[in-house]
């Protein structure tokens, strides 16, 4: 290899490593990382060098960062096979391989990729991470623990592991060891506002709703434009009695989402039990509409009685 294509190799790399570093809808995406003329470089390269298994990995890698998880597919497992021939291996082509199942929403797929990138490079917290949270999606617990102690056994500072192990103390109801486990990770990195969600929840789950609200309020502190944590404040709030303080968190998270199902829901539990209870059962009807797999709850109640 000559010089100048060594350098080409090397410049076309740190394309890709831009792309790993940088989100896709992110004001620098056209600029520090198009990866679609990367994929037209790469194209070029191939041209000339078509059994370079390199290329074909960089391809699935920006076709994966494009959300285009078939075209990312059957470039890495043509590189894989070109690696197979020689046997050898490459472990991030299988981690590739899980992002493409994991767009596909194939999550036993996804699952089994990151597996074995993890299986032939066991000391990678890319991969140990990812099957934390693998395993966390799909409610195996137990495995995401395993996961997530190896992961602070690599580095116990890991601010993101200990919040993962307090969701799953938090699922599996142990929530002393939850709030432990946040505080851990706060401790690391004390500005994360989805922590201060999962520690809000986590109150809200012992019927400490003064520690909630605070929880909550925080998070929205640190992201004011995030309609989770004005869902969960409102039920905080409405739980502790304050119905009109509740209303006015419902309507904050329908001014940042019109599409959040829950939030007409609980406006019309709170209009159902305070304040009007026909337009409770007008706004019980559009979250209906919007939540095909409502469940017939109390609501149903309310409405029934107006016709009584």
């Amino acid at each position: 290899m000559t010089m100048k294509k060594l350098f080409s190799v090397i410049t076309l790399f740190c394309m890709v490593q831009c792309a790993n570093k940088t989100e896709m809808h992110s004001p620098q995406f056209l600029d520090s990382c198009n990866y679609k003329n990367a994929i037209l470089v790469l194209d070029k390269y191939i041209e000339y060098d078509s059994l370079n298994y390199l290329y074909y990995k960089y391809k699935g890698v920006i076709y994966n960062k494009l959300s285009m998880p078939d075209l990312a597919i059957l470039n890495l497992v043509f590189a894989n096979s070109d690696l197979k021939k020689r046997r050898k291996v490459d472990a991030e082509i299988y981690y590739e391989l899980g992002v493409s199942f994991d767009l596909k929403k194939s999550d036993d797929c996804a699952k089994g990729m990151f597996y074995i990138a993890y299986y032939n490079d066991s000391t990678n917290l890319k991969y140990i991470k990812t099957l934390a949270e693998k395993n966390y999606h799909m409610e195996d617990y137990k495995s995401a623990m395993t996961y997530v102690n190896k992961s602070l056994t690599i580095d116990s500072s890991d601010a993101h592991s200990y919040f993962l192990q307090g969701s799953i103390y938090y699922n599996e109801s142990l929530y002393d060891k939850a709030l432990t486990s946040i505080n851990k990770g706060l401790k690391y990195s004390p500005y994360e506002a989805w922590a201060y969600l999962s520690k809000g929840l986590v109150y809200y789950a012992l019927d400490d709703f003064y520690e909630a609200y605070r929880s909550f309020s925080f998070a929205i502190l640190l992201k004011p434009n995030v309609a989770d944590f004005y869902q969960q404040r409102a039920y905080t709030l409405l739980a502790s009695g304050f119905p009109k303080s509740a209303l006015k968190d419902c309507e904050k998270v329908i001014e940042l989402d019109s599409t959040f199902a829950e939030a007409y829901h609980l406006k019309a539990i709170i209009f159902a039990k305070y304040y009007n209870k026909n337009m409770g059962c007008r706004l019980y009807e559009k979250y209906k509409k919007m939540n095909h797999g409502f469940h017939q709850d109390t609501i149903f109640r309310y409405c029934d009685n107006i016709n009584n």
